[in-house]
């Protein structure tokens, strides 16, 4: 895939593995990403790394939360996610 404006990368999806495809400019840390299994590729599409992520279902089911099949609440999950993510104390 190649994306030649950032329009093109806003969004989110779930992918065939069950993971979500998810662009965002609100990443927490590299370490809290690592920690819960969530993979930085937006160098892909030459971003910063952080700015798209595959998270994987279990990181969402970890904080009770569903992947909803639809695109605008899956974003909102997501990003509510992103925002909930700490390292243990």
């Amino acid at each position: 895939m190649t994306f030649t404006n950032l329009h093109k990368l806003e969004g989110t999806k779930v992918l065939d593995s069950g993971a979500v495809w998810h662009y965002t400019c609100n990443a927490p840390s590299q370490k809290v990403l690592d920690f819960y299994n969530i993979s930085t590729i937006g160098d892909i599409y030459s971003r910063d790394s952080r700015e798209v992520l595959i998270i994987p279902s279990e990181a969402f089911e970890n904080e009770g939360m569903v992947v909803p099949e639809d695109e605008n609440v899956l974003t909102i999950n997501a990003e509510t996610l992103l925002k909930r993510l700490r390292l243990p104390q």
